[in-house]
């Protein structure tokens, strides 16, 4: 390096100059392109202008700890320092500067000498500069411009940096393009990268004919030595094919192209630093040059195409031999002088030479040189005299030379015809063509391009003709195939089944094919000249040609979108536009197909996705979305909205009554009447069968019931008619607030849903608020949470079996164990859940008989695993639901169950509530019955808490009445209860049924049930609930069944 760092700091001391700008040089000084650009510079920039010019030498120092060692110095530099301007010169010194992107921020670089530009590299600098855009691609298309024969291209490059990034970058690219393409005639590009002076001298020498070498980058070795320009041009000397180079051998010639970019550097700066304050000039492209030795152009015989550069050319004489030249034009004038004065001696002699020679000229230039039939007639249309290729043409025996030329025997009679008519206008005229065929011996039919023209009086004695043919029947041919492929293309170009037009450069139709003009309307005669974007239906709509200028992923050649065009007739249709530049010109070829039913179904699919079908309201899957956006929008608790859960009451009974189809249009007069009442910014959606959503964004507090008032009174006042039937309307409403405390959509819902069933509960018809410290909402948020442990418990297995012993406190006991099968589940912890929690869920949620199903197989299960416990069971009594009484499939199940187990059947109990069996009189009966006919044994539970209940056993067919537990618990102080059970007991045994009292829980209670003559006490004085498998065990061990 030729600077120091403390020199660079003291520069930041130094008084500031009008304009001061700082030229970064990636070379050495003394290398002869960089010291050729900066006399371009110096040449160029005002002299008020101080230039601090810094050499980086990065042709013999390339580590990684040098470029740091650089990057650490100019940081400093920058600190301490601006510049108006920074140029740089070649692709290490811009790679330092973008390192340093924010120590210069915005100080305008200009730059040259770039190899690879790569502009999205540098996009945070401020720059421009002056290039030259030669790529390795372009060179190897000059080359073939150059070299049409060639088969190979060597691409040499070296171990530099900048040979490495060149094939990184876009080496790769050019071997694909022209390697694939071998078989089609392209040029096979070969990769060389040589180790040393002597692997490339035997590299160079040893090459197949046909072949050309490109030195890309060729600086460095393998062991990292420079290259220098005198071992370059020795292995210029010994290839064995043409050598073309991209860098500079320090020739003349090369180093005023390097002064002239300096220059154009410098113009660049200058202009800028005149008006700083506008934008940077736009940067300057110079003309791309490769380059190839004269003695290389001399050796192969080439003919260097436009682009390549040819050094080490002679120099013209005048150059070399100034002086002798001056001389000589001295003497020459001199003599001239004299000369002068015998040439016009001369002249006369000359003059009659030329007349003389005229005849001679016009025979040996019009007959003998030109390739064209010529000949001379008479004024009679006799031949005179004829060129040879005339003469090869007519020769025929028989044709007499006296007789006119139209009489040839070889003339086709068109052609004899306009010969002859020819002769008589050519007199008139002067001269004529046309065309005349004639059919020859040797050449077969043949069509000539004939001219007749009359000649100069003192051409000759008489009138005479000039005859000239030519031959163009090749022409013809090809003129012919051209118009039958043309009607062909027509043909196929208006068959097409899609859109077909043709732009040209100014964006106006040239050519439309017949499915486009069917399709919009218009003759095609109508639509060319005009803009194609004058039948879009959106005059925003970008044209075909702007289209090209969009970054496009995949299909490079080929660009498509969907654009909407506009008929004659107003409709509009879908066209999917494939757009393409036609190669080589300016011209647009598009490609449309109809895509109108795709796009209609697209948007009627959109529309049914987030739309019901029946109401054409919002959905479901659509207001879940506008809760997204409503939960997004209150998180900075600046804003508030309502959720409104609507159930219509009774729905079930239109549905019922009046039929489906009444429930639907009820459903849509319901949501016509609701989206009357909606207020802006509001979404209304069905959501459910009789289920209405609403979501009111930014609501207070004194809007929230005043709107929810406002819909039931606007259905209750409403009325609704189906065919002359007169049906009232009206909803149960649940209210959520969505503020801070809402954590999602499902729980919005969830709790405007739970809101709306407190609504049903209170008596319907009537809207309820949810409130996080609501008891009862608390209590059924309880609830539906039990119920999905429920699901998860049933899901895993987490349902056990317990039993609470029925003791046999009857005067003469059997001696057998006697129990009622109860049902436990574990959460997900493992650990039980209060059945005073899970069995209101269970029962409100309607989920009885998939517990039901478990138990009675379960059950079942476990006596015909464990069948040496079967002797001692005198009675197992398993609970059956109301629910499932009533479902078919379960029934059927239980059946099935029964039918197919190997307990006795006479051991099992069937346990329904009174109230189940009430509701359900006729099933409960019919379902009895065909327990008992199975040989189960049947009791009624709760006996005596219905309205009727001693009615009931006799039309049910009872093996056992279980008095419910209320008449039981107070009847050692109760005398009332102590009456009622005895009158249960009295008729129960009159009617042959025994009798089991519940919730036994002190010895008073027992010794009075013992007093009445009960037969089976339950209850926590006897035994609590107990796995089944402990209390078989426990009981089939107790003294008291032994």
């Amino acid at each position: 390096m030729l600077f120091s760092f403390g020199s660079l700091v003291s520069w930041a001391d130094d008084a500031p100059q009008q304009s001061n700008v700082l030229i970064l040089h990636s070379y050495h000084q003394g290398f002869a392109w960089t010291d050729e650009l900066q006399d371009g510079l110096d040449q160029t920039l005002p002299k008020n202008i101080a230039l601090n010019v810094h050499y980086l030498d990065s042709k013999h120092f390339q580590s990684l700890e040098y470029k740091d060692r650089l990057y650490h110095l100019y940081k400093t530099v920058f600190k301490n320092r601006t510049y108006d301007a920074i140029v740089v010169s070649d692709n290490r010194a811009l790679e330092l500067l973008n390192r340093l992107r924010p120590e210069i921020d915005r100080t305008p670089i200009f730059y040259t000498g770039i190899d690879s530009f790569q502009e999205n590299e540098y996009q945070h600098l401020n720059m421009t500069g002056v290039y030259s855009p030669i790529t390795a691609e372009k060179a190897i298309e000059l080359i073939k411009q150059t070299q049409p024969s060639v088969k190979y291209i060597y691409v040499v490059t070296d171990y530099s940096n900048t040979g490495v990034q060149a094939r990184e970058s876009t080496h790769k690219l050019i071997l694909k393009r022209y390697n694939d393409g071998v078989s089609a005639g392209q040029p096979k590009i070969v990769s060389l990268i040589p180790d040393d002076e002597r692997s490339e001298l035997h590299d160079l020498a040893n090459l197949p004919p046909n072949s050309a070498i490109f030195y890309w980058t060729y600086f460095r070795n393998k062991a990292g030595q420079v290259n220098d320009i005198v071992s370059m041009k020795s292995l210029l000397k010994v290839a064995n094919a043409p050598v073309y180079i991209d860098f500079d051998l320090n020739t003349d010639a090369e180093n005023e192209l390097k002064y002239t970019q300096g220059r154009e550097l410098g113009e660049l700066v200058a202009q800028y630093l005149q008006k700083p304050e506008q934008e940077l000039p736009t940067p300057i492209e110079l003309p791309s040059i490769l380059k190839i030795d004269h003695g290389m152009v001399q050796k192969w015989n080439l003919k260097p195409a436009p682009g390549v550069f040819v050094f080490n050319e002679p120099k013209p004489l005048w150059v070399g031999h100034k002086n002798e030249i001056v001389m000589f034009f001295i003497y020459s004038g001199v003599f001239g002088v004299i000369i002068l004065f015998m040439l016009k001696h001369l002249k006369r002699v000359r003059l009659s030479e030329k007349q003389s020679r005229q005849s001679q000229y016009l025979l040996e230039t019009i007959y003998d040189v030109s390739h064209q039939n010529m000949g001379i007639l008479d004024s009679e249309g006799r031949l005179l005299s004829s060129n040879q290729r005339l003469q090869e043409l007519v020769y025929d025996p028989s044709f007499n030379r006296e007789d006119p030329i139209w009489d040839y025997s070889g003339w086709a009679e068109s052609g004899r015809k306009k010969m002859e008519q020819g002769f008589i206008e050519v007199r008139q005229k002067g001269i004529v063509r046309f065309e005349g065929e004639v059919n020859h011996s040797n050449i077969g039919p043949a069509v000539f391009d004939i001219t007749l023209k009359q000649l100069p009086d003192f051409i000759g004695d008489g009138e005479q003709y000039l005859l000239e043919a030519k031959d163009i029947t090749a022409r013809k041919s090809t003129e012919s195939r051209l118009i039958e492929s043309e009607s062909n293309f027509r043909n196929y170009y208006d068959l097409q089944p899609m859109m077909m037009v043709t732009l040209d450069k100014h964006n106006s139709i040239q050519s439309v094919n017949k499915f486009t003009s069917e399709l919009l309307g218009y003759e095609a005669i109508e639509m060319l000249g005009h803009k194609l974007k004058e039948f879009y239906a959106d005059n925003n709509e970008l044209s075909a040609r702007q289209v090209l200028l969009k970054p496009q992923k995949g299909h490079a050649l080929v660009w498509r979108r969907d654009v909407r065009y506009i008929t004659s007739d107003k409709r509009i249709v879908w066209i999917r536009e494939n757009i393409r530049q036609i190669l080589d010109s300016k011209e647009l070829f598009i490609v449309g197909e109809d895509i109108s039913e795709s796009h209609l179904l697209a948007a009627k699919l959109d529309y049914q996705a987030h739309h019901d079908t029946l109401t054409g309201l919002y959905n479901r899957n659509h207001f879940e979305q506008e809760l997204i956006v409503a939960l997004q929008e209150v998180k900075g608790n600046l804003r508030s909205h309502v959720m409104y859960y609507l159930d219509l009451d009774q729905f079930k009974l239109i549905n019922d009554t009046v039929g489906h189809e009444a429930g639907d249009a009820a459903i849509v007069y319901s949501g016509d009447i609701l989206s009357k009442l909606m207020p802006p910014n509001s979404v209304l959606a069905r959501i459910g069968g009789d289920e209405f959503a609403i979501l009111l964004r930014d609501c207070d507090d004194a809007e929230i019931d005043t709107f929810a008032q406002m819909i039931l009174k606007t259905l209750n006042n409403g009325q609704f008619t189906w065919r002359g039937i007169h049906l009232n309307i009206n909803c149960s409403i649940g209210i959520r607030v969505i503020d801070y405390t809402a954590k999602s959509p499902q729980m919005v819902h969830a709790q405007a849903d739970t809101a709306c069933n407190l609504a049903k509960e209170e008596g319907r018809n009537r809207s309820h608020l949810y409130r996080i410290d609501d008891e009862h909402v608390r209590h059924r948020e309880m609830e539906m949470e039990c119920v999905n442990q429920v699901y998860d418990a049933l899901a895993h297995d987490r349902i056990d079996l317990y039993a609470q012993q029925i003791l046999d406190i009857s005067d003469n006991p059997n001696g057998k164990m006697h129990f009622e099968i109860l049902v436990r589940l574990r959460d997900q912890d493992n650990k039980l859940m209060s059945p005073g929690i899970f069995m209101p869920a269970i029962e409100r949620y309607n989920l009885s008989y998939l517990i039901d199903r478990v138990v009675f197989k379960k059950t079942l299960e476990w006596f015909e695993q464990h069948t040496e416990n079967i002797d001692k069971l005198g009675r197992c009594s398993i609970n059956l639901s109301g629910q499932s009484m009533g479902d078919r499939d379960f029934i059927e199940f239980l059946i099935d169950l029964l039918l197919n187990t190997t307990v006795p059947r006479d051991k099992i109990c069937i346990e329904i509530t009174e109230t189940a069996a009430v509701g359900n009189m006729r099933e409960a009966t019919h379902f009895f019955t065909r327990l008992k006919e199975l040989g189960c044994m049947i009791a009624l539970d709760d006996f005596g808490s219905g309205l009727s209940s001693f009615g009931y056993l006799k039309t049910l067919p009872l093996d056992i009445v279980k008095i419910d537990g209320c008449f039981i618990r107070d009847i050692h102080t109760d005398e009332m209860d102590y009456i009622l059970v005895k009158s249960i007991n009295d008729l129960a045994k009159q009617m042959g049924k025994q009798t089991v009292a519940e919730f036994v829980e002190n010895e008073e209670i027992l010794s009075c049930l013992k007093e009445l003559g009960i037969d089976y006490a339950q209850g926590y004085l006897i035994c609590a609930p107990t796995p089944l498998a402990e209390l078989v065990e426990r009981l089939t061990h107790s003294s008291e069944i032994k």
